[in-house]
């Protein structure tokens, strides 16, 4: 709470950042994909771990539940995951889990099936790890992965979606406090995530700069870059950014920034998320 800008120190604000950290998970993948480029896109920078490293080498990162395409629960069908498919008895009863993370995290479907998403908030917490099926959607450019998970946990849906609604509650309440045109806008930025596959960290910056990538009726895309502190396996991690002060329903939480790459200590930048707002009816 201390490491907060004095500005960010309310209750509201911290229990937003303790709600997104329930939703954020550590990236396990145990294999790399051989058609992954040399460089990025239009550069001469190195892409991460292309051929670089024996294919079934573990890395680590991190992903935040991706509530755009929905949580689903099955009790009558067999699952699917890679381990139940090696076995002649699978589990039968799952539920399908959305994760974004970053797209150098888990590049396409190859390397999702031999992804591992494990959610622990305490040392006492039961871990729930989901196992990854495919990627749904990615951007290369944009540096983002939404991979399709399941779980042999029936009750994650309701888990995961009371989380969602507590914390779609609190920013809100937020958004509702900055209509005040005394309040001054924050900078306030904060990247969860699981640096070199350690525990959950909750890293405290500010944003630097804000890039509009594209801008629609309904909503606005934005990349950041940021100041807070990350490590290797924070990439994947959500981003929480309140420089937001219209007081109306975010879509951020709905299509999150993660974080994507950094260069030195304290600069860091986000991959591709909304910053924009949709009005209830």
């Amino acid at each position: 709470m201390e490491d907060l800008p004095e500005a960010d120190r309310d209750k509201d604000t911290r229990k937003l950042i303790e709600t997104v950290a329930k939703l954020t998970c550590k990236v396990t993948v145990r294999n790399t994909a051989l058609d992954r480029p040399k460089y990025y896109p239009g550069t001469t920078k190195l892409y991460p771990t292309h051929r670089g490293r024996r294919h079934s080498e573990m890395r680590t990162g991190s992903g935040v539940v991706y509530f755009s395409s929905g949580i689903f629960r099955n009790e009558s069908s067999r699952c699917c995951c890679h381990d139940c498919q090696e076995v002649n008895d699978p589990v039968v009863g799952f539920t399908v889990v959305y994760v974004r993370t970053a797209k150098h995290v888990v590049f396409n479907t190859i390397e999702a099936t031999y992804a591992r998403f494990s959610f622990k908030n305490t040392p006492g917490d039961k871990l729930m790890e989901l196992a990854g099926i495919s990627v749904v959607d990615s951007d290369i450019e944009s540096d983002f992965s939404i991979v399709e998970c399941v779980t042999h946990e029936l009750d994650a849906a309701e888990l995961f979606e009371g989380i969602q609604k507590e914390m779609m509650r609190l920013d809100t309440l937020i958004r509702s406090r900055s209509n005040d045109r005394k309040i001054k806008i924050s900078k306030l930025a904060v990247v969860v995530s699981h640096p070199h596959g350690w525990g959950k960290v909750v890293s405290v910056g500010e944003s630097v700069r804000k890039a509009v990538t594209n801008q629609t009726v309904d909503d606005m895309q934005t990349s950041y870059s940021h100041t807070s502190m990350t490590c290797p396996g924070s990439s994947g991690g959500p981003v929480v950014l309140m420089d937001q002060k219209e007081p109306k329903v975010l879509k951020r939480f709905l299509m999150p920034h993660v974080h994507s790459c950094g260069e030195g200590v304290q600069k860091g930048f986000s991959g591709q998320g909304v910053s924009g707002f949709v009005k209830l009816t």
